[in-house]
């Protein structure tokens, strides 16, 4: 901060002036694109034994909580409680929640080393448009006509087109999104650019073979797909 003089000779502070703002070009050069995340667990199985670990602590966490309540309103009642029984109540209740707790603890790293991460980045406008018009993509006429007959049944107007084959292009769009896969759960922001691969992880044979694979849901390449769509429709 620098200062100047007044017209009575006195110095007071001066603002220092702000930075220009930047150009339309340095702005664009400055943009990056859209990224997320999506994590999925291999192994179904260990997603069920943790969904159950965390019913199991729940169970223990209200236990407890019940058992400090309930002593505490004794106390109020005026009702004389054994220490001794109620320090083994306790500790018997905090030992099962502690067990409870390194149960969940360990079923979640089990899913933790069995899961991988999808990183999915947009494609800008251009490159989502000439994915979407490929032949391959373009909608066959059984699609369109059944789009028309659920928009009749829908009474809605008959007037609008699918833009896309719903068969193909969603393996398509998400080998074209998703820039690496990692082992693990992470987030976004943990990433560091030297573990994105120069090339694409996913080719389009691979993302049509889990497309037509009995292993993957269509619960989990909808979440796919879906978070491909979603990286490319959102506004930072």
């Amino acid at each position: 901060m620098t200062t100047k003089k007044t017209s009575s000779g006195r110095t007071t502070p001066k603002k220092d002036r702000p930075p220009p703002a930047p150009s339309f070009r340095e702005i664009l050069d400055m943009k990056e694109p859209n990224r997320l995340v999506i994590t999925l667990c291999v192994r179904p199985a260990l997603t069920d034994a943790l969904g159950l670990a965390h019913q199991q602590l729940a169970v223990e966490d209200q236990y407890m909580a019940r058992l400090r309540v309930g002593i505490v309103v004794e106390r109020a009642k005026g009702v004389v409680i054994d220490e001794d029984d109620e320090t083994m109540a306790l500790s018997s209740a905090i030992a099962k929640h502690d067990q409870a707790k390194a149960a969940r603890d360990a079923a979640q790293a089990a899913v933790d080393e069995s899961s991988f991460t999808f990183v999915l980045q947009a494609l800008g406008n251009t490159k989502l448009d000439e994915l979407m018009r490929r032949d391959e993509h373009l909608p066959t006429r059984d699609q369109q006509d059944a789009f028309k007959k659920r928009l009749k049944a829908l009474g809605k107007p008959q007037n609008e087109e699918i833009l896309y084959n719903d068969v193909t292009f969603p393996p398509a769009l998400v080998a074209a999104c998703c820039i690496a896969v990692l082992p693990g759960r992470r987030h976004v922001t943990d990433i560091v650019p030297s573990e994105i691969p120069d090339d694409l992880p996913i080719s389009p044979e691979e993302a049509t073979e889990m497309w037509e694979s009995d292993q993957w849901s269509r619960g989990e390449l909808g979440v796919l797909s879906g978070g491909a769509w979603s990286v490319n429709e959102a506004a930072s």
